[in-house]
């Protein structure tokens, strides 16, 4: 081979090897973004699962307290009408 081919041949290899080098580096990098938003993904699917849960309980709870306030103001009306007379007649 003529010292022109191989010193061309030569400077192609080298780029070559500095574009495979550059391309791995890119590579390692986007892995290493890649982790990094599935981690964050991984982290928001659990803050929304967990925040579903708590509506559930939050849901439970209220429908029990909706049961609560019924039950009291039940209550409050039969004393309300107990103080007034009673039996439901008014006097004149």
């Amino acid at each position: 081979m003529d010292p022109v081919a191989r010193k061309e041949l030569n400077e192609i290899r080298a780029l070559l090897r500095v574009t495979a080098t550059q391309s791995k580096e890119s590579y390692e990098k986007a892995m290493v973004r890649m982790d990094k938003f599935d981690k964050k993904l991984e982290a928001t699917r659990k803050l929304v699962e967990f925040g579903m849960k708590m509506l559930v309980r939050l849901e439970r709870s209220q429908k029990a307290t909706d049961g609560q306030i019924k039950a009291t103001d039940a209550q409050l009306k039969a004393l309300i009408s107990f103080r007034s007379g009673g039996n439901g007649q008014t006097h004149n």
